[in-house]
């Protein structure tokens, strides 16, 4: 198993666990970025505590372990109690945009955004996900802005919520933002976020 510690803030221990059959799959540098941004997360959002990465050798020990009846053939992995399920990369479909790493780093972020702000927008906790995890396509020249609201996994979440955050950091700055996330009682009537 690989396994990375880090003292911050004192005596707050963040551990994070690649369990071993992921290893294969990720090189030092990508672990690295794993880890880094793993420790960037927590500091940024306040987080502590510990992530382990559990690999799923197929889509249904993945649904069992996120305890869910049905997965879209596109769900790669995805985050339960704290924790996150890898399915096997041999069993991805083959797509230029599935990254290992990319994906353990977005999963990571709705770890910490869950345990931070557990009541955080569908839209804003997946834009998140997409914008740390660097997973932003914008080399499309087609795209129509839409409230994130009225999105969903079916009607482009993905898309528009990344892009939505990405011209909210752009406009405000990364840091308003995270304040914003972290101040409003209520991110749904939020001036900026609802």
């Amino acid at each position: 198993m690989f396994e990375k510690t880090i003292f911050i803030r004192g005596s707050v221990e963040l551990r994070i666990t690649i369990e071993q059959p992921i290893e294969p799959f990720l090189g030092i540098y990508q672990k690295k970025r794993i880890t880094s941004k793993f420790f960037e997360l927590s500091s940024l959002f306040g987080f502590s505590g510990d992530v382990n990465i559990s690999f799923c050798r197929s889509r249904d020990i993945l649904a069992e372990k996120i305890e869910v009846n049905f997965l879209f053939d596109w769900v790669v992995a995805a985050n339960h109690n704290g924790q996150i399920f890898l399915l096997d990369p041999l069993l991805w479909p083959q797509c230029d945009e599935f990254d290992v790493a990319k994906i353990c780093i977005h999963e990571l972020t709705h770890v910490v955004v869950n345990a931070v702000i557990p009541t955080c927008p569908l839209w804003l906790n997946e834009g998140l996900a997409l914008f740390y995890a660097d997973q932003i396509d914008t080399t499309g020249n087609k795209f129509e802005l839409v409230n994130p609201y009225d999105t969903d996994y079916n009607s482009g979440i993905y898309e528009n919520s990344g892009r939505v955050v990405e011209l909210l950091i752009k406009k405000f700055g990364e840091g308003f933002l995270l304040e914003a996330i972290r101040k409003s009682p209520g991110l749904y009537n939020d001036g900026i976020l609802g």
